[in-house]
């Protein structure tokens, strides 16, 4: 049966337009047209451009090879498709392009047909049942043989720490801080391990638990609980100074506080002596003019007490709407120091990749991350101004580029959804039971996803995280860090 397919990820298929002139224009698939095409929306100022797209080039995923297929197509029709009502549609508008390209049709086909067998297998399969129909592989109760090379205190450690309880979703377990400490626990800090002078070390604030403690309780007993929570109060770190403080969430739009708890957090930061840093997340349309609405409210009080701030923006749109700002006048030049944030620093870091067939035949593409390109790191300094960039501690690039970066340990982002997974599984009991959130349940408070326990992995709220304690452990590590052109740690757990 021939049918069009919704609402297309971008990773699944992407999709270049040539013009005549050889000016590439990048465009997002949003459904297929049958075999034979694809529905694709475009900026209103593209319109003149379309009459005059000369080739189009396209990208499909093939998931079962780990590739993608690369197909030209310059013989096609294109035309203008129906406006539809929908979030962002007044913004651009719609394209539909078909062709009776033969090489075109059997890769579209073959692509549809991978991400429609992904679709079925997360909708009908249970979590180790879609990691073997998707792999190949069986996970296993223990750790696999192909994980050995963990050292066997990690290993311990995650058995301790890392366990799953029976319950309506197995994978879900309460108690999170608890057994996450039982984690770090197992490693043991190294003799001489100390940090260079004039390192900025920053803590992250990130939901409304951590806003909360943080408000009531004077600066060195929360940082004293901090550490103790999570079993770092032995180490270095609990004895450096703490320069800056992250506020907000990197990956869930919603965990960010409002207007009174966002003010009271940023004079509190200011009187304890930190820095704060005002964290952004993803920006979908729905939520663009609370973003632009929260970038005002900040230039406010920036140009009230004559000060810069530091934002980490985690989505283009942000860069765009802030650029925007400033050109118009609305938002003075100057006013921010922009960092780019973890979302926009990709790299194939899921700990899950050792076992998935030829997981191991792409070693070299999977260590690099996007701003290896070198043309990315420029762009983003040249158009939109960004004064560093974000890295963690499992895919850090032997030199950084010229600028003030930090790095982020020793948790790392491998996966983030645009819905919130945790809440579906705890009030629905099944995490493929997804809707899009306009407002935060909480759940990530006091649930969080487990994984087996070599992956060093966990699921909190709408991302998943992995575990890697390099940076915690091995000072020869982090000074080549430091020496690369990091500037500060940033220590998110």
């Amino acid at each position: 049966m021939v049918y069009d397919r919704h609402m297309i990820p971008y990773a699944v298929i992407m999709m270049k337009l040539v013009l005549k002139d050889g000016t590439p224009l990048e465009t997002r698939v949003l459904e297929s047209v049958g075999h034979e095409g694809v529905l694709f929306r475009v900026p209103a100022e593209w319109d003149a451009w379309m009459g005059q797209v000369e080739e189009t080039g396209f990208h499909f995923l093939r998931y079962a090879e780990r590739r993608y297929e690369t197909v030209s197509v310059r013989a096609f029709t294109l035309l203008q498709a129906p406006e539809r009502e929908e979030p962002g549609a007044a913004d651009g508008h719609y394209y539909r392009l078909t062709t009776g390209d033969v090489t075109f049709r059997g890769a579209l086909t073959r692509c549809l047909a991978d991400y429609d067998r992904y679709i079925d297998c997360k909708l009908n399969l249970e979590e180790q049942e879609l990691f073997t129909a998707l792999t190949g592989e069986k996970v296993a109760e223990e750790y696999p043989e192909s994980l050995g090379a963990w050292k066997q205190a990690e290993v311990e450690g995650a058995k301790a720490g890392w366990r799953v309880d029976e319950g309506p979703h197995p994978a879900l377990r309460a108690t999170f801080p608890d057994e996450r400490g039982r984690l770090l626990e197992a490693f043991h800090w190294p003799y001489g391990y100390r940090l260079p002078e004039g390192l900025e070390l920053a803590v992250v604030l990130d939901g409304p638990a951590m806003w909360g403690q943080y408000l009531d309780m004077d600066r060195e007993d929360f940082l004293r609980r901090y550490w103790q929570e999570n079993a770092l109060s032995g180490h270095p770190l609990a004895r450096a100074r703490v320069t800056h403080l992250y506020i907000g969430s990197q990956f869930c739009p919603l965990a960010q506080p409002d207007d009174t708890t966002l003010a009271a957090l940023l004079e509190k930061a200011a009187a304890d002596g930190f820095v704060p840093v005002v964290a952004f997340s993803t920006m979908p349309e729905h939520l663009a003019d609370r973003v632009r609405e929260r970038l005002l409210l900040l230039a406010r009080r920036c140009t009230e007490r004559d000060e810069r701030m530091e934002l980490v923006l985690n989505d283009i749109g942000e860069a765009v709407l802030l650029k925007a700002l400033v050109e118009n006048g609305t938002i003075p030049a100057d006013t921010f120091v922009l960092t780019a944030g973890i979302l926009l620093n990709r790299r194939k870091k899921d700990p899950r990749m050792a076992l998935c067939p030829h997981g191991k035949l792409d070693r070299g593409a999977a260590a690099l991350s996007s701003l290896d390109a070198p043309f990315y790191a420029r762009f983003l300094k040249n158009r939109y101004g960004f004064a560093g960039f974000s890295y963690e501690s499992v895919a850090c690039p032997e030199q950084y580029p010229a600028g003030h970066h930090c790095l982020h340990l020793p948790l790392y982002q491998t996966n983030t959804s645009d819905c919130c997974t945790l809440a579906a599984a705890v009030t629905r009991g099944e995490r493929g039971m997804q809707e899009k959130m306009t407002a935060c349940p909480g759940h990530c408070a006091d649930h969080v996803f487990y994984y087996p326990g070599a992956f060093h992995m966990m699921g909190i709220g709408n991302s998943l995280f992995g575990f890697d304690g390099r940076g915690l452990v091995d000072t020869a590590w982090l000074y080549r860090q430091l020496q690369g052109g990091i500037h500060r740690l940033v220590v998110r757990l």
